[in-house]
């Protein structure tokens, strides 16, 4: 198996914007200047956990290539839904879906409700219902993470780590077939459900 991908664009050390203050303890460096250039956008970039508010964009650093241009090429083209909203990709103004290593959204308004369990449920319910027809991505059988691994693992796609059996035996009992079809799926919805109901960060994995 082969690991994350390069990015073929060319790189630039993340120092941040120049002029900018030093990152707090713990929040990174932001991106480079060259980034929201790259995207025609002006703002000293704000941290929001995960990723960076530059004007009206949210910037991140690509982690697995194949993943963010699939990404950025289904949720551009999925069609309006009265019953979700999605940061919709950004391409820059060379026609890329990245630049410098990093990957833009539009800015969506909204927080998340880990409390509103229901409605992140209804959210996801319906846009999987607009993903549904999608056929499987072929990097997830690629992708090399620990979400990765354990998704292979829970599908018994994998077998289990020997080391860790004794903790993972309860889970290994607990499973039950699942009768469902397979499909493309957002794996960390609870905090990427921003009220009002946009969806974000796709973390995409295959399951019934």
């Amino acid at each position: 198996m082969t690991g994350h991908q390069q990015d073929p664009s060319p790189k630039a050390t993340p120092s941040g914007s120049s002029g900018d203050p030093a990152p707090d303890q713990g929040t990174p460096a932001g991106p480079p200047e060259e980034v929201p250039d790259a995207y025609g956008v002006e703002g000293r970039p704000v941290w929001l956990g995960g990723a960076w508010r530059v004007g009206d964009l949210v910037v991140k650093q690509v982690e697995f290539l194949p993943e963010t241009l699939w990404r950025a090429e289904v949720l551009s083209a999925l069609p309006g839904s009265p019953a979700f909203r999605v940061a919709r990709p950004v391409r820059a103004r060379d026609g890329a879906w990245t630049a410098y290593g990093w990957e833009a959204a539009r800015l969506v308004p909204g927080e998340p409700d880990v409390s509103r369990q229901d409605d992140v449920l209804r959210t996801g319910a319906a846009f999987h219902e607009a993903i549904a027809h999608l056929p499987r991505p072929a990097f997830l059988d690629v992708r090399e993470d620990p979400w990765s691994y354990g998704d292979r693992v829970a599908w018994e796609e994998l077998p289990g780590p020997s080391g860790g059996a004794g903790l993972l035996e309860p889970l290994v009992r607990a499973r039950r077939p699942v009768e469902l079809p397979s499909q493309a799926v957002h794996g960390d919805l609870p905090g990427n459900v921003l009220f009002a109901r946009p969806v974000v960060d796709l973390a995409l994995s295959q399951a019934p």
